[in-house]
């Protein structure tokens, strides 16, 4: 039964069969994997990206997500991982202190937001990693929002899976890596999480100016729901939009 050290975290699965020699918990008995979350995401857009070249596949089907990769910088919902405790003896493996390392401001962007529908997560544990503040990532509360510091323990053969959420109000956003602190056998390592295919890299641009933009697929092709959005994120003013009004739109928030 996984036991959580500060907070009490959900969707853990039980052991896991591992093949080859008995190995004791170790730092080094951690395995992080990424997952992938099919369509749901969202991509920070240049002003001048061709938007009515973009094909229409609604719901944000590969050929669109092919075009936003090309002209934009992915700026998912979440990374979702999963983690796993590869022993089959010794203590429980401790994962705590998740945080960014080698935080960079990146320069500033004109652009706006393009989203793609969030499905949502499942039963799993969800963390805030606040980049502005440069503090370690807290567990979320989903029921009601309220945050607590977040370690947990992996038994030897257990596995379970996390949520990453990337937090900025700046105007640019950063670059860096994301790590933790994994104690197990009585040694503590600092480990990289696995966010994609360029391990714990990421580079995350923030929401643009205030009031910024946000776009999303519209009905059909060449029609787009555009939103304006302020600091916290509340629709000031929703709407319908061709490609050519919300470039004209996001370049005359930018003052071009």
């Amino acid at each position: 039964m996984l036991a959580a050290v500060i907070a009490v975290v959900p969707a853990f699965t039980g052991p896991v069969a591992v093949i080859g020699a008995p190995t004791s918990t170790t730092p080094d008995t951690l395995r992080i994997e990424p997952l992938p979350r099919d369509f749901a995401t969202q991509f920070f857009l240049p002003v001048d990206a061709p938007l009515a070249d973009m094909p229409y596949s609604a719901p944000c089907t590969e050929p669109t997500i092919e075009w936003l990769r090309e002209h934009g910088v992915e700026r998912p919902f979440a990374y979702e991982m999963s983690v796993r405790n590869d022993a089959d003896s010794g203590p429980m493996l401790t994962i705590d202190n998740v945080r960014v390392v080698d935080r960079t401001e990146l320069a500033v962007r004109p652009g706006y937001m393009f989203r793609c529908p969030d499905a949502g997560v499942g039963e799993t544990a969800v963390l805030d990693l606040d980049l502005d503040r440069d503090t370690p990532a807290v567990l979320v509360e989903e029921e009601d929002g309220t945050t607590r510091p977040f370690a947990f323990n992996l038994a030897p053969g257990e596995a379970g899976s996390i949520d990453l959420r990337l937090r900025t109000v700046t105007t640019a956003g950063y670059s860096g890596r994301v790590a933790a602190d994994v104690t197990g056998g009585g040694t503590t390592s600092r480990v990289e999480l696995a966010l994609g295919a360029d391990g714990g890299s990421f580079e995350y641009p923030g929401p643009g100016r205030s009031p910024g933009l946000l776009v999303r697929l519209g009905a059909s092709h060449g029609e787009f729901d555009c939103f304006l959005l302020d600091d916290d994120g509340s629709v000031l003013s929703p709407g319908t939009c061709d490609a050519e009004e919300a470039m004209a739109k996001a370049a005359e928030l930018w003052g071009r």
